[in-house]
């Protein structure tokens, strides 16, 4: 009795101070300079400090060069600042008289759940880096969660910019090699289950896709069509995971997907030099339209720290997402070589990140690797292209894709199939179920907690994992790449190979030589001499887009 009397006056003192906390938190703000060339915030992700470049070029519409800082990291990032800040207010607080005891106008609710909101200083006096340097005190005495300038940063799509030692063949090798059909036995996904994909947009009107659309959302024009920009380099990108991700099966057309029964609905968010608060609101309508799986073939440039918002965003949809049970939140790992940084996208609680092997279970040369790394999935060459001659080939489908963006719509339409066969199943369930359900991966060398920083702990293996979510028993089966005598392609759904050869880059780039190690000697001979007419002709393009 005496601890609940105890702690009942503790919030009533709360409730009486906080009022006055906002008040003087609000003349600390009215205090705060609006001339320096420096500033700095806090998020989530740390501090930082914003220095405007002042005599670089200044963007249209207030917004200004800037360097974002990471002392700690002893790192630095080329950002754009405009008027806006993001802050997150604390639950319970009355957002109107919040704002206006700090100066804030309200601009835009970006994931009001979670308190996320846009907001821009109302004197019109500081841009987005001085107001979130202005509120610092507001987060330090917990009035706000966070504040962020809503700095416009640069993307890259997940595909590769130089030939990687991938070697790959024709048709959907990928599938054969994850024993697909053993999975589609089990479950080929369900309409009601639903695949977020954001990306660099998708053509809505191919037409092995087409069923099984959904509408999306474009956060670059604010609009309600996520279709691709037309006559761009890299824009068949978007198309060719979702082809991956559900193509239709059964249709006689093409190719399958690994949920070819699943909706997909697309969002466009890559392609320009677009504010944090576009990855919020894509990450928003993931949530408000219940989506099962959230798959992104993309990160932040340069190993940039995940902003704090957008961290808040996706472990909102984690937890709340698809009625309470929870989003799957999918990240290629990139394709720079490298290893991943703590601070990144890939290391935030419950993501899943994803590295690539080729046909062999090898470690593709680009893929990233580090801690962070959860598993590793075949980097799918063969999908969907943009219909016609505005894509990666003059034709619908395209054998030139690859890369992390090609392994981490693999992983995501794994989840899928995992969503459609339990729906009642939480994110976390799915996610601990593709885990447990890894096969080893035959070049690995695991440390002593079974993870290994090149492949992760395994190779997606979507039978088992699907089989751990259903509690049935676990299939005996050998280790390592399909059988020589496995099927290409794997769906009995009367999809055909393609004629010619796979190649193994994931953005229009020249390959390295492989062979079908399946095929008879002569097989061998003629793919190797095709490939090499074919890779030297075609066009290299690197894999950053902005």
């Amino acid at each position: 009795m005496v601890l609940m009397t105890a702690g009942f006056l503790f919030l009533f003192a709360a409730n009486q101070t906080g009022s006055a906390a906002s008040q003087t938190v609000a003349s600390a703000i009215g205090r705060a300079s609006v001339a320096g060339a420096r500033s700095v915030f806090r998020d989530l992700s740390g501090t930082f400090e914003i220095e405007r470049i002042a005599s670089g070029p200044k963007m249209r519409q207030g917004r200004s060069w800037a360097w974002m800082r990471d002392h700690r990291r002893k790192r630095a990032w080329k950002v754009l600042i405009d008027s806006h800040a993001i802050v997150q207010v604390p639950p319970g607080q009355s957002v109107d008289t919040l704002f206006s005891s700090l100066g804030l106008r309200p601009v835009e609710a970006l994931m009001p759940s979670i308190g996320l909101w846009r907001v821009a200083d109302a004197s019109g006096k500081r841009d987005g880096a001085q107001l979130a340097e202005a509120l610092l005190p507001a987060v330090e005495q917990g009035v706000l969660q966070q504040a962020t300038p809503d700095f416009h940063v640069e993307r890259q799509l997940e595909d590769i910019s130089l030939p990687p030692n991938d070697p790959g063949y024709g048709g959907q090798w990928y599938l054969a090699s994850m024993n697909i059909e053993a999975a589609w036995a089990l479950s080929d996904g369900d309409p009601s289950t639903t695949v977020v994909v954001i990306d660099n947009g998708c053509d809505g009107q191919h037409p092995d896709l087409v069923d099984n659309f959904a509408p999306g959302l474009d956060v670059i024009d604010d609009d309600d069509d996520p279709n691709h920009q037309p006559g761009v380099d890299g824009n068949e990108h978007g198309t060719a995971c979702v082809g991956i991700v559900a193509a239709r099966g059964d249709n006689g057309t093409g190719i399958v997907g690994v949920c070819p029964e699943c909706t997909v609905r697309c969002v466009r968010l890559l392609g320009a030099q677009t504010p944090i608060s576009a990855d919020v609101r894509a990450l928003r309508f993931a949530l408000e339209v219940d989506a099962a799986v959230v798959s992104n073939s993309w990160s932040y440039v340069d190993g940039l720290p995940a902003p704090g918002p957008v961290a808040a965003a996706i472990a909102e949809l984690q937890q709340d997402g698809r009625e309470g049970r929870g989003t799957v939140v999918v990240f290629a790992a990139g394709n720079e070589n490298r290893n991943l940084e703590p601070g990144e996208i890939s290391a935030l609680p419950g993501v899943i990140t994803v590295g690539a092997v080729n046909n062999f279970d090898e470690a593709t040369a680009f893929t990233n690797r580090g801690p962070s790394l959860d598993f590793s999935a075949p980097a799918a060459t063969f999908t969907t292209d943009i219909v016609g001659a505005d894509g990666a080939d003059p034709g619908d489908y395209t054998d030139s894709f690859g890369g992390t963006s090609a392994a981490c719509p693999v992983a995501a339409g794994v989840a899928a199939l995992l969503a459609s066969a339990d729906p009642t199943a939480s994110a976390q369930e799915i996610r601990t179920a593709m885990l447990d359900g890894l096969r080893p991966a035959p070049f690995a060398q695991p440390g002593p907690d079974g993870h290994d920083e090149q492949y992760g702990r395994g190779i997606i293996d979507p039978e088992a994992a699907l089989r751990r979510l259903l509690d049935l028993p676990v299939a005996s089966t050998d280790a390592g790449v399909a059988s020589p005598d496995a099927e290409v392609g794997g769906f009995d759904a009367g999809v055909a190979a393609p004629d010619g050869p796979s190649t193994s880059s994931g953005c229009r780039g020249t390959s390295e030589l492989a062979i079908d190690w399946r095929s008879p000697p002569w097989i061998g001979v003629v793919t190797a001499a095709f490939l090499f007419v074919r890779t030297r002709g075609r066009r290299k393009v690197g894999g950053h887009h902005g």
